[in-house]
């Protein structure tokens, strides 16, 4: 994992619980060599263990080879390979247990140095054949003029007429090459340097400055539109937002209108009946107060009895007087 901040590229490595890590090595390599100022050390990161590398770099190798490479520029970024190298030797550290890999190789554009990360273990690594690897780089690159062009098949023409790799004599052979260069590096304070250029050389140089200017805009162009990007996105998802409140917010409120449309007729209807029973109240009222006599004519009457004829009301009187 590649995590970009502000004064550094952090890289982590991970490792097992059980491999183990040559504390010489790491010491070694954490002191700033031939320009080399980067560092690593071992971290521990929710229960992980891995080996964290500080990398004072601005941009890797393989994002390099991607745009035009001037001459001189070449130059350095070979003899910073070889320069280091002699260094890794020097203070008894293998060659091999470079990471060699230009994805994990970061240039520093202050003085063209290349950071090269080392892997302090105490296990042995397999021969790496070193010469291959620059020929490699070498034929992947994109060259900005002939000049440039010329001095990478110098390179593969030393590889070609010494098969058996030496870096101390490989240096000696970039630092030639570099003794005609147009840049001048001067060493710095803490294994950084700085790079003139000489008045011939001008051009070239402001033609690389404009590049790398180009490029930034380019970054800050893209970043932008990725800034944009994410406004409108959120700007859809706040509305979908408000869309869906809006939305549950009216359906609450039918809800709320439904109700009071049910309460207002389960009301009514209740009056309706309680009426009803009071009225049936009186009803009953009424015609418990009427006498007996008067209540069964006006039962006979209701029932619909005939009425007598007047022989008949005659008779029904003698009959009467007779009794």
């Amino acid at each position: 994992m590649t995590q970009i901040l502000k004064d550094s590229i952090k890289i982590e490595y991970k490792l097992d619980q059980v491999t183990p890590i040559s504390k010489y090595e790491m010491n070694a390599y954490n002191v700033p060599f031939a320009g080399n100022t980067s560092m690593c050390r071992e971290v521990f990161v929710k229960g992980e263990r891995k080996l964290e590398f500080s990398i004072d770099g601005d941009m890797s190798l393989s994002q390099i080879m991607q745009k035009p490479v001037f001459r001189d520029e070449l130059v350095e970024y070979i003899f910073s390979i070889s320069k280091q190298l002699v260094s890794v030797i020097q203070n008894g550290l293998a060659p091999e247990k470079v990471v060699w890999d230009t994805n994990y190789m970061y240039v520093r554009f202050s003085d063209f140095s290349i950071q090269l990360l080392y892997l302090p273990f105490e296990s042995k690594f397999d021969k790496k054949d070193i010469g291959e690897f620059v020929k490699s780089i070498l034929s992947g690159f994109v060259y900005a003029h002939t000049p440039a062009i010329e001095c990478a098949n110098q390179i593969v023409d030393y590889f070609n007429d010494h098969r058996e790799f030496d870096a101390f004599h490989f240096n000696e052979f970039v630092s030639d090459l570099r003794a005609s260069s147009q840049l001048l590096i001067i060493q710095g304070e803490k294994g950084k340097s700085k790079v003139l250029t000489s008045n011939d050389n001008n051009k070239e140089f402001a033609i690389h400055k404009a590049e790398e200017a180009a490029r930034k805009a380019e970054e800050a162009r893209m970043q932008a539109e990725n800034e944009v990007k994410r406004q409108i996105e959120e700007a859809k998802y706040q509305a979908e937002v408000a869309r869906q409140a809006e939305e549950t917010r009216m359906k609450a409120e039918a809800a709320r209108v439904e109700a009071e449309i049910w309460r207002q007729k389960v009301t009514a209807e209740a009056k309706d009946y309680e009426q009803t029973a009071v009225l049936t109240a009186q009803d009953m009222y009424s015609y418990q107060a009427i006498p007996m006599t008067v209540r069964g004519l006006r039962l006979k009457k209701c029932s619909g009895m005939p009425r007598r004829s007047e022989s008949g009301q005659r008779r029904f009187h003698r009959s009467m007087q007779m009794r």
